[in-house]
């Protein structure tokens, strides 16, 4: 369904995706979020191979946020459910003062996690429903910048490349039988493999310059066609997207004493609340 919209309401839609995540603080609201998000990562009908990929970097997101804030949760108030370490234990229990699993940490942490995973999913859908042309043609009409068309090639074209080893990264270690460790194993070679791609982003770059390219022209792109649905789809997402922004914008301009308007205080509770 996703690679039937225009390039352009695929960017907006994930560009609003972003904005909400970054506005909603409320459990509930980023769930909504993050299965709406679901849904459309679902629209791209992925295959197996992209269902493992994915669940690679859903999953222990998810699981190191949520886990790591109910154990190291540092603000108040604090509910424990549970006692990993308690306080009288020998030398752990004494230096840290017990080890605690806290609620209030784990819905932190769940939060934080929604947010980023919500991002992901919508990010990989239209990384994977789109075509390298098709993003070059919109940067190059509304940007008019050589610079960031460029960019945008180079990560894009570095992105698949990375993907491949990923697999291949995978595909050792099964044939290895690699099982203790495996996450910080990953993690390991995932760090290096990172460094190898951004130096030879920065080779490809020096070549570039090296053969007298230059990114002082500027060029205007081929203008997107919008169907109706495109429209419709661009306006309402945006709208919805920056209506709760300046919602969520004016209540923190009101808690920290910087702007208060008497018009909105029911706006102001509402958000609070509900946002």
């Amino acid at each position: 369904m996703l690679h039937k919209i225009n390039i352009l309401s695929r960017l907006v839609l994930l560009l609003s995706i972003n904005i909400l995540a970054l506005t909603f603080d409320n459990v509930k609201n980023l769930i909504i979020l993050t299965v709406i998000s679901f849904l459309i990562w679902l629209s791209t009908k992925p295959n197996i191979d992209r269902i493992k990929f994915t669940a690679l970097i859903v999953v222990p997101t998810m699981w190191s946020f949520v886990l790591m804030q109910g154990l190291f949760y540092s603000a108040e108030p604090k509910t424990v459910i549970l006692v990993i370490v308690p306080p009288n234990f020998p030398i752990i229990g004494q230096l840290t003062g017990g080890l605690y699993l806290i609620y209030q940490g784990l819905i932190y942490g769940l939060v934080q996690s929604l947010r980023m995973v919500s991002v992901l999913l919508v990010g990989l859908a239209v990384a994977w429903s789109s075509t390298e042309t098709e993003v070059f043609q919109v940067l190059r009409h509304y940007l008019k910048s050589r610079k960031l068309t460029v960019a945008v090639g180079i990560a894009v074209r570095f992105l698949d490349e990375f993907q491949e080893n990923l697999k291949l990264v995978r595909l050792n270690m099964r044939l290895m039988s690699e099982t203790k460790n495996i996450f910080r194993k990953f993690i390991n070679i995932v760090v290096p493999l990172t460094a190898y791609i951004i130096r030879k982003t920065y080779t490809i770059t020096l070549a570039l310059v090296y053969r007298g390219f230059t990114l002082t022209r500027q060029e205007a792109g081929e203008r997107p066609k919008l169907s109706m649905i495109d429209k419709i789809l661009i306006i309402s997402c945006l709208s919805v997207a920056l209506a709760f922004a300046v919602m969520k914008i004016l209540t923190l301009l009101f808690l920290y004493g910087i702007l208060y308007i008497p018009q909105l205080s029911y706006l102001y509770t509402w958000v609070v609340y509900h946002v």
